[in-house]
């Protein structure tokens, strides 16, 4: 795909890229996760309250330094490391303008890179509407971009980018908030990448209903998926509808379970909520609850740093 497109076009492209084919694959997927990770989740008529969302997802770990690997090596090697020497420097306008050839002539680390620093006001002002062009890039390129791939992690992160665009739109620029184009992006990554914030975020949007419809049974799953990954916010989630019974038969050994791995993940500066979610809950249970809770959460947390 070229690498110049109107606004108005741009929108329009990674709307349709992500819609059609995410309606198909709701349905067989739902089943298959239904079988493993969730099948003793039992549905009420309760609805979620609302729990914050997070910021765009993190940088996916690639190289600083070396060269990247993506077909253009020798057409980029000298803008490649003009930007790692300018940003390493301190001079990221410098490092912004390195990026851009690269970027603009389809180089996917240059385009995430690029679009992070635009989103971030890393080296400039900060423009949400460029940093949506240029994952939208990503996303219009590699769309069957294969899990196993090398580039996996920024094509499903470009992807949970779109995803949080779409949910609050962006000021002053074609990007209005659109939930089901939202719902979309994050099924894709969901789906496709098993990208955890993404089944995070889509888990919220099905509890919460913003996408047009309340599904907790698919929610909590996708829960279940994020929470096994280490999504901290997963985890208070699904630990509180536990304990609570919200959406689901109560099972507040395990959710109390949840909520002490969240708090072992959580940053006080950023999740105050997921900290508060496990206080009230660890309150409310009885001393033997809580050291069962404390003794399989501990578990859970090593077998995680052996995985």
């Amino acid at each position: 795909m070229a690498p110049s497109h109107t606004p108005a076009l741009k929108v329009k492209s990674i709307a349709m890229l992500i819609s059609d084919r995410s309606i198909r694959l709701v349905a067989c997927f739902a089943a298959m996760v239904g079988a493993t990770s969730a099948q003793a989740f039992e549905i009420t008529d309760k609805k979620s309250e609302g729990v914050p969302a997070t910021a765009l997802p993190a940088l996916p770990t690639a190289p600083s330094i070396a060269i990247p690997d993506t077909g253009l090596r020798n057409t980029m090697r000298d803008g490649w490391q003009s930007f790692v020497n300018s940003y390493r420097s301190g001079d990221k306008k410098a490092a912004r303008a390195h990026l851009e050839p690269a970027a603009a002539t389809g180089d996917i680390l240059a385009q995430w890179k690029l679009g992070r620093m635009y989103a971030d006001g890393d080296g400039g002002p900060v423009d949400h509407f460029k940093a949506f062009q240029l994952f939208s890039r990503i996303a219009d390129a590699r769309a069957d971009e294969s899990r196993d791939s090398p580039h996996a992690g920024i094509v499903s992160n470009a992807f949970v980018a779109l995803g949080l665009y779409w949910s609050s739109g962006i000021a002053k620029s074609p990007v209005i908030a659109n939930q089901h184009y939202a719902a979309k992006a994050f099924n894709h990554a969901a789906q496709l990448f098993a990208h955890p914030e993404a089944q995070y975020q889509l888990a919220r949007m099905l509890l919460d209903g913003s996408a047009g419809k309340h599904e907790p049974r698919q929610a909590l799953r996708w829960l279940n998926l994020a929470a096994e990954k280490g999504h901290v916010q997963a985890q208070a989630v699904l630990g509180r509808m536990l304990v609570t019974g919200e959406s689901t038969q109560r099972q507040t050994r395990k959710g109390l379970m949840w909520l002490e791995v969240a708090r072992e993940g959580a940053q006080p500066s950023k999740d105050d909520w997921v900290l508060d979610f496990h206080k009230k809950a660890f309150a409310a249970a009885s001393e033997e609850e809580r050291l069962i809770a404390q003794r399989q959460a501990q578990r859970f947390l090593k077998s995680a740093e052996r995985n």
